[in-house]
């Protein structure tokens, strides 16, 4: 029986794999020492036991022992929520905004290319994700906000991507892009199919110096279960409504074409003003949490407001053509 299998067996009898144990796994995977049954059979049964911050702190460690770090600046947003497979990207506009509202963010870019994926909506506003890890750094020195492409340093990734798709729920690789970011996060806002993993998000996270996070699950479209940490304290742990946020009623927001900037007409209809209620609430609801947890907003709802009044100006617009323009000054590819 090979190493991947006893781990696999390991994990099916319902037992913990140490740190070290889950980084060997994680190096047999990446480096194409497991076949996809096994790695089908490896990513069931630890989502099946339930992942802890060891298997999480192992897996990353493994994939960032072959990468370079970088200096950060004193804060620095990270975004890993699940965008629908099909609906518009909502970690990208909050990402955006966010840089509006003046903090330094940082999210993946999943390989997903249908339509509507960060990927495809990136691409259409020309940004460039050929480049290589030191000049995607480099514009972010410039920026402040970055998009990395997830299978930057992810030997066999594609691959691994197609079997955890096909598989259908959440895995290891759910979790682990904010502990591999080349660039330190100070803040975390996690979404996450259940809240089952939390404890193990909250570990992870104290385990590499991430003091402010919130970990949160869209109960339904008008309900988050939310946890809210700041400086290492849960200060709160509720279901959060949307009329608590003030977006009870469609017209409270007030959002119409003619308040927004001229954008380009494919930003403007895919990213900043939407139809569906459901998707620019959860935009709006993942950019107040941030303000919330980094202290330039009191309460959600006021984050919001917030929100609300940026977006009707050019700053956003600004920031997006500075971004682009950056990546496409840099051609040197991976």
């Amino acid at each position: 029986m090979n190493e991947i299998q006893n781990f696999i067996k390991k994990l099916v009898n319902r037992e913990n794999l140490l740190q070290e144990e889950a980084a060997r796994a994680m190096q047999i995977i990446l480096l194409g020492g497991a076949t996809p049954a096994q790695i089908s059979s490896y990513l069931t049964a630890l989502s099946t036991k339930g992942i802890n911050a060891d298997e999480i702190i192992g897996s990353s460690l493994a994939i960032k022992s072959k990468m370079k770090t970088y200096h950060s600046p004193a804060e620095c947003f990270y975004i890993n929520t699940h965008d629908g497979s099909s609906r518009l990207s909502t970690s990208c506009a909050s990402a955006i905004i966010l840089r509006g509202c003046g903090l330094n963010v940082l999210t993946h870019v999943p390989l997903n290319r249908k339509h509507n994926s960060p990927h495809e909506i990136l691409s259409s506003w020309n940004y460039n994700l050929q480049l290589n890890l030191d000049n995607y750094v480099k514009i972010f020195k410039e920026t402040n906000l970055i998009f990395l492409p997830a299978s930057l340093n992810l030997t066999n990734y594609r691959d691994i991507n197609s079997i955890k798709n096909e598989l259908g729920f959440e895995s290891i690789f759910d979790f682990l892009m904010p502990f591999i970011s080349p660039i330190k996060i100070s803040h975390l806002i996690m979404e996450t199919q259940h809240l089952n993993s939390k404890q193990a998000i909250i570990e992870s996270s104290q385990m590499t110096g991430i003091e402010n996070l919130c970990i949160f699950h869209n109960n339904n479209d008008e309900n988050y279960d939310v946890i809210i940490i700041k400086n290492s304290k849960t200060i709160r742990e509720a279901r959060i409504s949307f009329a608590e946020l003030g977006l009870e009623n469609k017209a409270n927001i007030n959002l119409s074409p003619n308040k927004l900037y001229q954008y380009p007409r494919t930003l403007y209809e895919r990213l900043l003003f939407l139809n569906e209620d459901a998707l620019m609430n959860r935009i709006y609801f993942e950019t107040a949490i941030s303000l919330y947890i980094c202290d330039k907003a009191n309460s959600l709802k006021e984050g919001v407001e917030l929100v609300i009044n940026l977006i009707g100006t050019k700053k956003i617009h600004k920031n997006m053509q500075k971004l682009v323009g950056a990546s496409n000054e840099l051609f040197v590819t991976c």
